[in-house]
């Protein structure tokens, strides 16, 4: 929570946005840690090594959905002459293409998650 204080009291004009979305992020992520480190204390092994391979595989699978959508948006980007249509294809490009590889690299590298919710969708 501080760091969002200071980001927005010494940060001005678009840069704040950027400071803000990375102080929350950190807040969030510290406070996930400290949680963690707390509960292990009073519970003993929380089974986080489950938690950090996933991780691990979600965000090699996001990485890659994220280069390729962004590719798809540079290759359809410059294609349309209206700007906001231009704007429309390229999101609903990366979108689309983003989507697409999230989906096949978390059945490739085995995201758990992914498999429990595709079982739960075939009910």
């Amino acid at each position: 929570m501080n760091l969002i204080v200071l980001a927005t009291a010494t940060m001005r004009g678009e840069s704040v946005i950027l400071a803000l979305r990375v102080a929350g992020s950190v807040s969030y992520t510290s406070g996930a840690v400290l949680g963690h480190i707390l509960l292990r204390k009073r519970y003993g092994l929380l089974g986080f090594h489950q938690v950090g391979e996933t991780f691990g595989r979600i965000a090699a699978a996001a990485a890659l959905a994220g280069g390729c959508a962004l590719a798809a948006v540079l290759v359809v980007q410059g294609r349309v002459e209206e700007p906001r249509v231009a704007a429309a294809v390229a999101l609903s490009a990366g979108l689309t293409v983003g989507t697409a590889i999230l989906l096949t690299a978390c059945k490739v590298v085995g995201v758990p998650e992914i498999r429990h919710a595709r079982t739960l969708l075939r009910l």
